[in-house]
């Protein structure tokens, strides 16, 4: 056994507050009592697969694993049919998502997931196995439970199976022990004013310290909220009950209420925690970035939140590969940069003249790339069987260190090969993106490394090819470092094999001529697309080019409840996380997507489930980067997802006057004579007009749509007229510019 220093401090990820879900779990007395049954049985406390399935009618159900039974049975054996009744229990009834934020989130006693990761429990009774690991609070309750008899322990324990409040001295002391495990869950209250609240226990047991009852409920009830409302309900939660639509103390303990309150804020000022706000104000009333957000910069910023796959078009020399270095200063920590041997003592002011920042790669794209090995590698035997690796995959290894950076991966002029032969495992990995127990996966594009197997050498030895592969990209790792996150990385690497990390950004600078190669719609369908053709000498002369993203970073620097770098790591990947946040615009952005694709149908241009999905995520980004106009965000849009679709000559856009395309025109809401009015009938003035109709011609520069002359004041900002604060549409001024380009042409592309 070696004398060895301990392993380095673990990166860890906030928790997804999960404060939007509509899932209610109930009966918490009924899922603590068979947590701890299962728990006081288990051999390990780790990757329990406490329970079972099997069929039920025709319905997939589980129940309490058979390995447990008889253990349980025996333990408990005055305890009448106790395996159906835990298996009659929430923690086999409730979908998995109720009880990760029952469990996980509310009373951290561990992690549940599912024995097959593949498995969904969405709407409906189908109920699939799953496991849990369990925290150090089941040592807590284990330990203060089995300091009473087993009489006591087996009267609480069998009327906690039933759902039943015992008031027996267990119970009591319970509620306290577990009033501590909740203290730091965040709930969300939406008012009925659009504004939201976010708090926890402390802000609860604080108004109600000053004699206030607390308001709970101001429209729909939703995440840990409904969970914390079920276990008030119980009456599990020391000094509070309900009444109706508030929280009220409990006659006779308000100064058990302010002893308690105290004790939770001095516990919360020890915990290290990142919260999503710092106070009570409500979200809505403190936007960011709202002087900036209609900048270039600022559209860039919401399309990598929406995706971390880019492509940047434009005319050579307008900065396309300098805005991707640029934004690698904006985010790269001076901790960071530091261990890439960085020595100065000006950091605010040196990140902008790094050369190479530390979360930076450029790889120039060649002409010859036409398959992949130039892009992950390939598996060579000369002289020895090895994993020959490329900047890109090595670039990928340091991003999985540094979680909680981003990390830019330029692909200089992306399109001078074709991008669907060399990318081909990126793109297929790109769209896999998903969360696995909480862990976030995609297909890799390196198979597993144990799946390499063994390969004989020069020597005729037989070498271990994973292993290889690992001593390459980690040549200081020992072995003895079980618990860094070296390891961590190294055995998922192992068993799943290179993905992407979720820092992971790239960026494609593009340039269209005769030395490069279009893009199919399968490349355009991952990516968002951005144009680039600006250029501004006068702010080149004065040396402010980089004024904007300066100004960017110094408001998050700013900005107490949100970071830069958090925006760009720990992004939405379903819209269904965020549709409810959304409220009506969501459904005012479906209504145009749905007008625009009936337009499209029957032709290669129409839009698929994606394009719904990133609408909605960049709609939310958008309100994160402090816009507030939905017609702005989705005048972005349509120019990044729907517009650089479009290409083709006169015939392949020609809207006929067959039955077919009038019955398209209907359904889409086109007026024919008003298409007209831009030039012959076509799909670009087809879309021009739902454009108008569905969003307007001008779009307010002037985001702050709140904005008043006091808070311009307060921000030395200068009111401008409404007027002056109108510009045109950029989908409709790029609509117009392609129409010109078709009749002059008779072939239109986005990218020309």
């Amino acid at each position: 056994m070696a004398e060895v220093f301990p392993s380095s401090l673990i990166p860890r990820e906030n928790p997804n507050l999960r404060l939007g879900i509509k899932s209610s779990l109930n009966s918490f007395r009924q899922i603590i009592a068979s947590l701890f049954a299962i728990y006081t049985v288990a051999d390990t406390p780790t990757d329990v697969a406490y329970s079972e399935e099997y069929s039920n009618n025709g319905t997939t159900a589980i129940r309490l694993a058979s390995t447990f039974c008889d253990s349980i049975k025996i333990k408990y054996a005055n305890i009448d049919n106790i395996s159906d009744l835990i298996s009659d229990s929430p923690l086999f009834k409730s979908q998995i998502e109720a009880l990760q934020v029952g469990i996980e989130l509310f009373l951290h006693l561990g992690k549940i997931s599912f024995v097959q990761s593949s498995r969904q429990e969405r709407t409906g009774k189908e109920r699939y196995a799953k496991s849990i690991s369990f925290s150090d609070k089941m040592l807590v309750l284990d330990a203060y439970i089995a300091a009473y008899s087993k009489d006591e322990i087996n009267h609480w324990l069998n009327s906690w199976l039933k759902g039943n409040n015992t008031e027996s001295r267990i119970e009591k002391g319970l509620k306290n022990i577990l009033s501590t495990f909740i203290i730091d869950c965040c709930y969300k209250i939406k008012k009925t004013d659009g504004t939201e609240i976010v708090f926890n226990i402390e802000n609860i047991y604080k108004e109600l310290a000053f004699g206030n009852q607390v308001l709970f409920k101001d429209g729909e009830i939703v995440g840990p909220m409904r969970v914390l409302n079920s276990y008030i309900d119980e009456g599990l939660l020391p000094d509070v009950r309900k009444n109706k639509n508030t929280f009220i103390t409990i006659n006779g303990e308000e100064s058990d209420l302010k002893k308690r309150k105290s004790m939770m804020s001095i516990s919360l000022d020890l915990v290290s925690r990142r919260l999503p706000t710092t106070d009570n104000v409500s979200i809505k009333s403190k936007p960011l970035l709202i002087k900036y957000y209609r900048n270039k910069v600022g559209n860039y910023l919401t399309a990598l939140r929406t995706k971390p796959f880019m492509l940047l078009a434009g005319i050579s020399g307008t900065g396309k590969s300098r805005i991707v270095r640029k934004l690698a200063q904006a985010t790269v920590t001076e901790e960071l940069q530091r261990a890439d041997g960085y020595k100065g003592s000006d950091w605010k002011n040196d990140r902008w003249t790094l050369h190479s920042p530390a979360n930076f790669e450029l790889i120039q794209v060649k002409p010859n790339w036409h398959n992949s090995m130039d892009v992950i590698g390939y598996l060579s035997n000369i002289p020895s069987p090895h994993y020959v690796f490329t900047p890109f995959i090595e670039f990928i290894v340091k991003a999985w260190q540094h979680p909680e950076v981003p990390f830019f991966l330029c692909l200089d002029e992306m399109n001078l090969a074709p991008v669907e032969e060399y990318f081909a495992e990126f793109l297929s990995a790109i769209e896999s993106r998903s969360f696995e127990g909480g862990e976030y996966m995609t297909d890799p594009i390196i198979k597993p490394f144990n799946s390499f197997g063994s390969a004989t050498d020069e020597n005729g030895k037989e070498t271990n090819i994973g292993n290889i592969m690992i001593n390459t990209l980690f040549p200081n790792f020992k072995a003895s470092d079980t618990d860094s996150a070296a390891a961590k990385i190294i055995k998922h690497f192992r068993t799943k094999g290179l993905t992407l990390p979720k820092n992971l950004i790239v960026i494609g600078t593009v340039n269209m001529d005769e030395t490069t190669f279009s893009f199919s719609r399968k490349v355009l369908d991952r990516a968002m697309s951005v144009e680039m053709n600006e250029v501004n000498y006068d702010s080149f002369l004065t040396d402010t080019t980089d004024d904007e993203l300066k100004a960017i970073v110094k408001a998050f620097e700013g900005n107490e409840d949100t970071e830069l770098n958090a925006l760009l790591v720990d992004r939405h990947i379903e819209a269904k996380e965020i549709i409810e946040e959304l409220g009506e615009d969501a459904q005012f952005a479906i209504d145009y997507l749905k007008r625009i694709n009936a337009l499209l149908e029957g032709t290669p241009f129409k839009l698929g489930y994606r394009a719904a999905n990133e609408a909605l995520i960049y709609l939310h980004a958008s309100h994160e980067f402090g816009q507030t106009d939905r017609i702005a965000a989705l005048d972005n849009f349509t120019l990044m997802k729907i517009l650089s679709r479009i290409e083709g000559d006169e015939t392949k856009l020609k809207i006929t006057d067959s039955e077919a395309d009038k019955e398209r025109l209907s359904n889409a809401g086109v007026n024919v004579d008003v298409a007209k009015q831009y030039g012959d009938l076509n799909i670009l003035t087809a879309l021009r007009n739902i454009i108008t109709v569905q969003l307007g011609e001008t779009v307010n520069t002037d985001v702050d749509s709140d904005a008043t002359e006091e808070t311009a004041t307060e921000n030395n900002d200068e009111m401008v007229s409404t007027e002056q604060n109108k510009k045109d549409l950029l989908s409709v001024k790029k609509i117009d510019s392609m129409l010109s380009q078709l009749k002059r042409d008779h072939f239109v592309s986005f990218w020309n």
